[in-house]
């Protein structure tokens, strides 16, 4: 990745020290029961709640806009609740890059198998197109049981350390991790018959998210 050349700038172990703490962190904490993680998670979410209220408003705007058949009230709670999920995930990313893999399968059932593997059985590789949800860093290991060869779309970070962690975490479940701007090496790996995983674009998931929403009947 192209910012990884930080290794060779003075002082980079400082500049990037908070960065190095939260990867610490995220080791030590895949060592606690899960319940005790999943319950930190909540915490952190709950302080980002309080504490970024313009994350907030944007949160609370946006749900207002897609749910505003549903009461005030539930609204707020669900505002609370994905707060909590957005916490929670970290918890299940540090289990995806740093947690035991059997660990983490243990915690998935999964359902349509079937399915990938009669999209395989035609050569032709297989595309899982899924929304940026909170827990897919959770998934690859389960993933990883079901695809010869598995591969998967990411985004650089603009910090070179979580880039790192982010390509060393993935590599113990993908085979190959290919740039989203990089179509050719997708169709490479597809006429190799790899199970590619991508996710739209923020455009495209709002886009997604609206037709999803007005065509849906009223609860």
């Amino acid at each position: 990745m192209s910012s990884d050349n930080f290794w060779v700038t003075k002082f980079a172990a400082l500049r990037y020290a908070i960065a190095w703490l939260g990867i610490a962190w995220m080791r030590l904490l895949v060592l606690l029961p899960f319940r005790v993680q999943l319950g930190l998670g909540r915490v952190f979410g709950r302080l980002a709640y309080a504490l970024l209220p313009a994350r907030r408003r944007v949160a609370a705007r946006n749900i207002d806009v897609c749910l505003h058949d549903l009461p005030a009230e539930q609204r707020a709670q669900i505002l609370v609740r994905h707060f909590e999920a957005l916490g929670m995930s970290l918890i299940e990313m540090a289990m995806g890059w740093f947690g035991r893999l059997e660990d983490v399968r243990g915690r998935i059932d999964v359902e349509g198998a079937d399915h990938i593997e009669a999209a395989l059985a035609k050569g032709k590789g297989v595309i899982l197109f899924s929304a940026h949800f909170t827990s897919f860093e959770f998934m690859w290991p389960a993933l990883r049981a079901l695809c010869p060869l598995l591969a998967g779309m990411y985004k650089s970070q603009r910090n070179p350390i979580m880039n790192r962690a982010m390509e060393h975490g993935r590599a113990r479940s993908y085979d190959l991790q290919i740039s989203k701007d990089n179509v050719r090496e997708m169709l490479r790996a597809l006429r190799k018959n790899a199970v590619f995983w991508m996710r739209p674009t923020r455009a495209t998931e709002a886009r997604a998210a609206c037709c999803c929403r007005s065509s849906a009947s009223p609860r």
